[in-house]
């Protein structure tokens, strides 16, 4: 039997944990007191952008969630 776990559609980005910076961007971090100022300055200065996926994707935080995804892994070929 196939199984999914639905996930929840929000209406705002959420960050899944993928960032790619110049190691330069390291420098100007110390100048924030925090992550969202951070990211904040930097969509604004027009150096952060974001892609937005819109296709299949499988969460694999726990054991169960492994096995749901190995059994619907063809979904994503």
């Amino acid at each position: 039997m196939n199984q999914a776990i639905a996930k929840t559609i929000l209406d705002k980005f959420m960050n899944i944990g993928y960032f790619c910076f110049d190691k330069n961007i390291l420098n100007l971090m110390q100048d924030f007191d925090n992550w969202e100022l951070f990211l904040n300055y930097m969509v604004d200065a027009g150096i952060l952008s974001a892609f937005k996926h819109e296709g299949f994707h499988i969460t694999v935080n726990t054991v169960e969630e492994l096995s749901i995804a190995e059994k619907n892994i063809v979904k994503l070929t």
